[in-house]
């Protein structure tokens, strides 16, 4: 008896297929948690950005409440100028284009650092924009995961020793005796 001739899927080994489609499933599945991680680097960027705006600005104010209890006499003729309207004495302005307490007014703008702003400051957000992204979650993402899935599965079904469960020629003879045991000659069945 001739062996029968093994299909051409059979020739190819399984742990491609294996290795391909647990690639693209791992593609699939992980890119958009890569694109998170990857927006939250950003953010965290922006906010480490904010927090040192923050702290430059406690800084600012924990100097200027040590300056007003030590009594600074600079802080003190600048706050009574432009909060209360009073002059010192014998202390004349040498030119005057606009009222004394214009823009120094608020002592909140002296201690103030700005925050910084997304697009003049720091950079805007731009997530990765290859086709790796665009393929693994864009329209075609369900596509790819089934060709995935399809790939893994045939691996497994088509893996090492699977063609050999399929053909005749593979399958043990049903007379040969099984190591160990005793059997008698094989009869014909008399019909």
């Amino acid at each position: 008896m001739t062996p029968s001739p093994t299909p051409w899927i059979d020739t190819l080994p399984g742990w491609l297929f294996t290795a391909a489609g647990a690639a693209l499933l791992a593609v699939v599945v992980l890119t958009p948690a890569w694109l998170d991680e990857h927006e939250a680097a950003w953010r965290l960027g922006v906010m480490r950005a904010q927090a040192d705006a923050l702290a430059q600005q406690r800084s600012n104010y924990e100097v200027f409440a040590a300056a007003l209890e030590a009594d600074e006499p600079v802080l003190l003729e600048r706050l009574a100028l432009t909060h209360l309207n009073l002059s010192l004495k014998d202390v004349y302005p040498v030119r005057i284009t606009e009222p004394a307490s214009a823009g120094t007014a608020d002592v909140g703008a002296w201690l103030a650092v700005p925050q910084p702003r997304i697009g003049r400051d720091l950079p805007a957000y731009a997530p990765p924009n290859n086709r790796l992204t665009r393929v693994a979650t864009g329209p075609g993402r369900p596509g790819l995961l089934a060709i995935g899935l399809v790939c893994l599965i045939g691996g497994i079904f088509y893996g090492p020793g699977a063609g050999l469960r399929g053909h005749p020629a593979a399958a043990p003879a049903t007379n040969t005796p099984r190591p160990g045991t005793v059997r008698g000659p094989v009869r014909a069945h008399p019909m």
